[in-house]
């Protein structure tokens, strides 16, 4: 006892302090070392802490009954076991887990069954205990260190971490010889089995993915002297507590309250661990029914394309749209064209013509079958990845899940067929230990079930994600295809309309000699046309009086009258030429706006 008192005071060192625990102590250390670097990861404070036990009180070995109780006397004798009803009670602070445990009372020993459950608010966040208060209860119930292994997983984080890592610890003290250390005090022997282990199940979930892989660390210990059992179960939601606390207050499952004798004891025990191996074998069909149908959705259409038919590097829609506001536009004369965009600039006064809306933003058809290069991005491959990675991790889990049960049902069946096995646990459980074993090889034979299930999806995936590939591998070579043939297509035209521009600098070119040749004699003529013009009008005269001499007369008037009416006629002919001038530049420029927005 006094050796437990010191290994008590020393909780804080856990797991160093317990009490023959066969680990080495560079092991021990390394644990103190994790637990103080997760610290704050794993536990929370004291306000947030809540640990509900769940037990069943020896009403006569020592102990008093509960005040909750609805008994109103016990008998005197101590040579029997009086059992009461499981009762709750939740602990928030170190300093009820000590009243709770009563330690330093030597009355009162340990209860015949209790269940001490951890919670969390959710799977990635603080466990509701502070860490005084769990290595109180690991170091009361001198748990394994190896347990520790499957709390660090838990805890707040981003993203999981060591979140697939499981597996299963035991450690056997059955014979007298390797027998642990006793607390008579206590109602312990130092004989019996400790176990602990990690599950994972797939739960669930109200969200976008309908479906989230939990998980549970389990230790349990059973002394095969006194009967006595201790569980610690870690699980973020309270589903587990519930199952237990069911099964152990209802009548639908009468050996979980069967306590009155070690055998009944220990087919309780075999009794929780089903509970928990159902929790870790169910809804895998559901979830992987799941991933099958996503599966389907995100790669039936893949085999539905039609590849042959020749891509085109501008969307479809898009090129449909365009077309639309192409095609029958009226035309307008020239004219009619300059004074329509002058009309177009004031504010519309038609009551029956709508407003202009912007374009629709052009949906992606993601029906099946209509699969081609426009409604297919990377988006979708990522989408097809991560399907993929679900199912190797779902994969992984199922493995996991299988080789801890096949080690539990191991070591269950080497325990009885252990010589140091009590003849009575032997006799008494042999119906027990078999529907046991039946319970489990059937989890486990619907756990490679799922397996073989899986690993045929996740071979389809890789297959239609090479076939997915392959459609835009293809796609994309047509595309390139189809632009070098268009580019080949322009460079020839382009090498024509060099050719005629060619032919038509060379025949301008001749032209502009013609056009000198015609300036040259236009100027050499002008003066004489211009002169022999004026000296045909009445301008200036020459008549022959009859003296026979002719005289020269020049007509004011007639000059006069002349120059009204050439003056303002050279300048209406200028302003013409200026009108046609800015026209045709117009109408040029409109030509090259229509161009610039077709393109």
């Amino acid at each position: 006892m006094d050796r437990f008192l010191i290994s008590w005071f020393d909780a804080a060192k856990f797991p160093t302090n317990l009490i023959g625990s066969g680990a080495y102590d560079h092991s021990l250390q390394k644990y103190v070392g994790r637990l103080n670097d997760h610290q704050n990861r794993l536990f929370c404070d004291e306000p947030n802490a809540a640990v509900d036990v769940w037990e069943l009180e020896d009403q006569g070995r020592g102990g008093v009954p509960p005040q909750s109780s609805s008994k109103s006397s016990w008998p005197a004798t101590d040579q029997s076991i009086y059992l009461t009803e499981f009762q709750a009670e939740c602990i928030r602070t170190a300093e009820q887990v000590k009243n709770k445990l009563r330690f330093g009372s030597p009355q009162i020993k340990d209860p015949l069954c209790r269940f001490i459950f951890v919670r969390a608010p959710n799977s990635r966040a603080q466990l509701n205990t502070t860490r005084e208060m769990f290595v109180l209860l690991l170091t009361y119930h001198q748990v394994m260190p190896a347990y520790l292994d499957f709390i660090f997983p838990f805890g707040e984080q981003l993203y999981p971490q060591d979140f697939y890592f499981s597996g299963f610890r035991h450690e056997n003290r059955l014979s007298q010889v390797d027998r642990g250390f006793s607390v008579p005090e206590l109602g312990r022997s130092g004989r019996g089995l400790q176990i602990c282990y990690s599950l994972k199940s797939v739960e669930p979930l109200k969200g976008e993915w309908p479906w989230s892989i939990r998980q549970t660390a389990v230790y349990h210990s059973f002394d095969i002297v006194t009967g006595r059992t201790t569980w610690i179960i870690v699980k973020a939601n309270g589903l587990m507590k519930s199952r237990i606390t069911t099964a152990t207050r209802s009548g639908q499952y009468p050996g979980m309250k069967s306590f009155q004798s070690i055998s009944g004891a220990f087919a309780a025990s075999l009794e929780t661990h089903l509970i928990i191996c159902d929790w870790a074998g169910e809804n895998w069909r559901w979830y992987i029914n799941f991933l099958e149908e996503e599966f389907q959705s995100k790669t039936r259409h893949a085999l539905l394309v039609n590849v042959d038919r020749a891509p085109s590097p501008v969307p479809e829609k898009l090129a449909r749209a365009k077309t639309a506001l192409q095609v029958k536009r009226p035309s307008i004369p020239p004219f009619a064209r300059v004074f329509s965009l002058n009309l177009s600039k004031s504010p519309s006064t038609t009551p029956d013509r709508a407003p202009a809306r912007p374009a629709p933003d052009i949906v992606l058809d993601k029906s099946p079958g209509s699969f081609d290069q426009s409604s297919f991005s990377f988006t979708d491959l990522q989408g097809i990845q991560s399907l993929e990675e679900k199912a190797n991790n779902t994969l992984l889990v199922l493995e996991m899940n299988a080789n801890v049960l096949s080690e539990m049902q191991q070591e269950y069946r080497a325990i009885a067929e252990s010589e140091d096995w009590p003849d009575e646990l032997r006799l008494g459980c042999k119906g027990d230990t078999s529907r046991f074993k039946r319970r489990v090889s059937n989890v486990i034979n619907d756990l490679k079930m799922q397996r073989s299930r899986l690993e045929t999806l996740l071979r389809l995936l890789g297959q239609r994600k090479s076939l997915l590939y392959g459609i835009l591998d293809y796609r994309n070579m047509e595309a390139s295809k189809h632009l070098s043939q268009k580019a080949q297509q322009s460079t020839d035209k382009m090498e024509k309309m060099t050719q005629k521009m060619h032919e038509i600098a060379k025949k301008t070119e001749r032209e502009t000699v013609s056009m000198k040749i015609i300036t040259l004699v236009t100027l050499f003529f002008l003066p004489g046309t211009f002169i022999s013009t004026l000296m045909s009008t009445d301008i200036v005269r020459f008549p022959k009086p009859d003296s026979g001499k002719p005289q020269r007369t020049v007509s004011f008037a007639a000059l006069q009258l002349f120059m009204a009416i050439s003056i303002p006629l050279m300048f209406l002919s200028f302003v013409a030429w200026w009108g046609v001038y800015k026209w045709v530049n117009r109408k040029i420029t409109v030509r090259g706006d229509d161009s610039g927005s077709e393109v």
